[in-house]
């Protein structure tokens, strides 16, 4: 049986009916970006910060709704940067 099919007891002939379930199921695409962002030192190369914004893409959005969401998700990432100072 495939996704979106619905069985019916009566269509399973002499099968013992008490052990079927019926059942219905759909799928869907969810296109999920990620943008990562690490930062380092120049000498020695050490990571001192790290930014990760991801967000579900509309593949059918115009591409003045996907860069402005783009730029949303850049300035929500960063806005923790720069990191507070340890005490």
């Amino acid at each position: 049986m495939t996704t979106g099919e619905t069985s019916n007891a009566n269509d399973l002939g002499d099968t013992d009916r008490s052990a079927i379930a019926m059942t219905t199921g759909t799928t869907s695409t969810i296109y999920v970006g990620q943008l990562a962002l690490d930062m380092y030192t120049p000498q020695p190369k050490a990571l001192v910060w790290r930014g990760v914004a991801s967000k579900t893409i509309d593949p059918e959005a115009k591409p003045e709704k996907q860069q402005k969401n783009l730029a949303k998700a850049c300035e929500k990432m960063l806005k923790n940067y720069p990191p507070k100072a340890k005490k």
